[in-house]
């Protein structure tokens, strides 16, 4: 389990939360990864699939729904937590240059933390959305799909690969486009 240190910025959620909303930014990034594809030239509709991949930083941490996101009370089905963050353009493993900015939205379905999130990615060239099931208190990577956006995103489908990582409130996003 991934250990979390305190963050001036974010007040501490629930040891099981503050992953989940953790995994959910990352979701954002990962799209925001993906719009960084078109903000480079490459037009989203196209025939090879596009890579790209951008690290998400969360930035605030709220409860909806009557949750208190820095209480010690499990969720209950229904509440939720919101989510906004920055993404930035990797450097090898180093946080390069602000690339968007990302808010998720999860609703809990489970009083462990399972949640439906979804992801809206501002980028210079559009926004992206992505939305899907997220895992309770994520430690592995999973995988959300990439439902469309506006702009020059407006077509865009694919997947983003959401990665926690040992550092609190980051994640690596890494978003292939297929169309």
């Amino acid at each position: 389990m991934t250990t979390h240190t305190a963050n001036p910025v974010v007040h501490p959620p629930l040891k099981r939360t503050r992953p989940i909303a953790r995994a959910r930014l990352n979701l954002v990034v990962a799209a925001a990864v993906c719009a960084g594809l078109t903000v480079a030239g490459a037009p989203v509709a196209v025939a090879k699939p596009k890579a790209l991949t951008v690290l998400e930083v969360v930035k605030s941490f709220a409860g909806t729904g009557g949750f208190n996101a820095s209480g010690n009370q499990p969720p209950a089905v229904g509440q939720g937590v919101v989510l906004k963050g920055t993404l930035h353009k990797l450097l090898g493993h180093t946080r390069g240059a602000r690339a968007g900015a990302a808010r998720v939205e999860c609703t809990f379905t489970n009083a462990i933390g399972t949640s439906v999130c979804t992801a809206v990615i501002s980028l210079q060239a559009g926004k992206l959305v992505a939305s899907g099931l997220t895992p309770a208190n994520p430690t592995k990577s999973y995988t959300l799909p990439v439902l469309g956006g506006s702009r020059l995103y407006a077509n865009a489908k694919g997947h983003i690969r959401v990665t926690p990582s040992n550092h609190p409130n980051e994640a690596t996003l890494s978003i292939l486009l297929t169309s």
